[in-house]
């Protein structure tokens, strides 16, 4: 199966982070990365942040504590089908 297939039947098979994606298609996290990428350019993935759910700063994002305050959480929802 290529990459971008095994990544993709992972999500739909339930994976939620990229250790379990590439745990269960035995690619390297930088691969799942890539085809996650992928999948966001083709519109068959949807990404949106969730900075309430940043443990950096204790749910308390857009404030100043670090430079890495407000990552938050990513989530990532495949779409049922890929757009025309």
């Amino acid at each position: 199966m290529r990459p971008l297939s095994a990544v993709e039947q992972s999500v739909r098979n339930g994976a939620t982070t990229t250790m379990e994606i590439s745990r269960q298609t035995g690619l390297s996290a930088s691969t799942v990365d890539a085809a996650l990428q992928q999948l966001q350019r083709m519109g068959m993935l949807k990404s949106s942040k969730e900075t309430i759910a940043c443990d950096e700063c204790a749910l308390s994002c857009g404030s100043d504590h670090s430079s890495s305050c407000g990552s938050g959480l990513v989530t990532l929802t495949l779409l049922p089908h890929r757009p025309e």
